[in-house]
C-alpha cells in the first residue's frame, strides 16, 4: 500500500501519456526489462539489477515469500542508497519524479516512500509498464489511427529514403519505419545493428502517433509487413493497405548508379557480398547465384547490381496504383529536392489551400535511440 502523500498517476489514453508535470521519468525494472521496452523519456535506475532479480525468484521459489521479500528488501535498500548518492544527490527541494516498475508497484513503491520521505513530490504510475504497453496496444492493434497515410512507393533504388528525409527536413509530417526498425528492406541496405525488440518497435512508432497533428497527412514509404525481424503492428499495416500512394520513378541505369554510390564500402568487400547473396539463394536457382557470385570475383558490381535490382527486387514489387507518379532523370541530390518538392505540391493539391510543409517532424531519433518527445519538459 503505497503512502497517501504519493500520488498515482493512471495511463488510459494517448492523451494521457504527456508528462510535461515531472522533472523526470524513472523506471526501476531491471536492465533487461528496460532494454526490452521503457516509456520514451525514461532513464533506468534498477533497484534490483538482472542477477538479483533472478535471485530473488529463486528464493521465492524455494523458500517461499517471506524469505524472498525480506531478501530483496536488503538488496533494494543497497540499490536505492547508491541511486540517492550517485543519481540524485544533486536534485533540489522541488524535485518531481514519476517512478513506475513492471506492475505491483514494490519495486516503484520502494524508491517512492524514499523521495516522499525527502520531501520530493512523487509520482508513481498506477499497474506500471504494464499500463503504458496496454496503451500502446490499443493504439496499434486495435484503435483506427487518428492520422491520414500517403505512401511513398516505387522500386528499390530510387532514393525514396533520402526524399523522406528531404521532406522531414522541411517540416512534413513523416514516419521512417526502417530508421525505427534499424534496418533497411535491401540486402545492400542492412544496417549492422541489432534490431530493437517488437515491443520497443512499436512504443517508438506510438510515441510517433503521439505527437502528429492529426489534422496534416503523414507521409510513410511503403513497407512489406515486416522489416528484419520486426512487424509493423496491425493498426498502421491497415492504414498502410488502403492509404493513398505517391510513387517514385527512375531508370534503371540511375538506380545502379545509385546503388553503387550508397553503398560503396560494401561493393568492395567480396567477403561480405558473398555473404549476402547467400541469403537468396532460397529465391533463386543454384546457376543464378553462383553467376552472381562470378560477378563479385571479377569485381564485375555494375552488372551485379544491375541483374539484382532486375530479376530480384523489381518482381517483388509489382504494379500498384497512385495518385501520382514522380518521374526522376536521375538520383542526384538536386533532383530528389526536387522530388521532394514535387511531393510537398501534390500533398497541398489533395488538400486545397492547407500548405503543410510547416511543422515539426517525426520518426527519427533525437538522442542515442529515444524519439523526439514531449514526455518531459523542463520547468522554467
Amino acid at each position: 500500500m503505497l503512502h497517501p502523500n504519493i500520488i498515482k498517476l493512471e495511463l488510459k489514453s494517448l492523451t494521457d501519456l504527456e508528462f510535461g508535470n515531472f522533472d523526470e521519468v524513472i523506471d526501476v525494472r531491471s536492465p533487461a526489462e528496460y532494454n526490452e521496452d521503457h516509456i520514451p523519456g525514461a532513464i533506468n535506475l534498477p533497484v534490483l539489477d538482472d542477477r538479483q532479480r533472478h535471485q530473488i525468484g529463486l528464493e521465492h521459489k524455494l523458500k517461499g515469500p517471506f524469505y524472498a521479500r525480506r531478501k530483496g528488501a536488503q538488496i533494494i535498500s543497497e540499490n536505492i542508497a547508491d541511486i540517492l548518492k550517485e543519481h540524485l544527490a544533486k536534485r533540489d527541494r522541488d524535485f518531481r519524479p514519476l517512478i513506475y516498475c513492471w506492475r505491483g508497484g514494490k519495486r516503484s513503491g520502494s524508491l517512492a516512500e524514499i523521495c516522499r520521505q525527502i520531501g520530493w513530490q512523487t509520482t508513481v504510475l498506477e499497474s506500471g509498464y504494464k499500463s503504458y504497453r496496454a496503451v500502446v496496444v490499443n493504439t496499434l492493434y486495435k484503435d483506427t489511427l487518428p492520422v491520414e497515410v500517403i505512401l511513398l512507393g516505387g522500386y528499390t533504388a530510387t532514393g525514396k529514403t533520402e526524399i523522406l528525409e528531404t521532406l522531414a527536413s522541411n517540416g512534413i509530417q513523416v514516419l521512417n519505419l526502417e530508421h525505427l526498425a534499424e534496418h533497411r528492406g535491401s540486402v545492400f541496405g542492412e544496417i549492422q545493428s541489432i534490431q530493437p525488440s517488437q515491443k520497443k518497435f512499436e512504443s517508438r512508432i506510438n510515441e510517433v502517433f503521439r505527437c502528429l497533428d492529426s489534422s496534416r497527412p503523414t507521409i510513410i514509404e511503403a513497407e512489406s509487413n515486416k522489416i528484419g525481424q520486426v512487424s509493423i503492428p496491425p493498426a498502421l499495416w491497415r492504414s498502410m493497405k488502403n492509404a493513398s500512394r505517391i510513387n517514385i520513378q527512375a531508370p534503371l541505369q540511375a538506380r545502379v548508379q545509385y546503388c553503387l554510390q550508397k553503398y560503396c564500402n560494401l561493393v568492395r568487400n567480396n567477403e561480405d557480398l558473398n555473404a549476402l547473396l547467400a541469403k537468396l539463394a532460397p529465391f533463386h536457382s543454384r546457376k543464378r547465384i553462383e553467376e552472381w557470385n562470378a560477378l563479385v570475383k571479377c569485381n564485375n558490381f555494375e552488372d551485379l547490381v544491375s541483374e539484382l535490382l532486375e530479376y530480384h527486387y523489381d518482381p517483388r514489387y509489382g504494379s500498384k496504383k497512385s495518385i501520382e507518379t514522380i518521374m526522376m532523370k536521375d538520383l542526384t541530390k538536386v533532383s530528389i529536392q526536387k522530388a521532394s518538392k514535387n511531393i510537398v505540391d501534390i500533398i497541398n493539391r489533395k488538400y486545397r489551400s492547407r500548405d503543410f510543409n510547416q511543422g515539426r517532424t517525426f520518426g527519427y531519433f533525437s538522442d542515442g535511440m529515444d524519439i523526439q518527445s514531449n514526455f518531459i519538459k523542463p520547468r522554467l
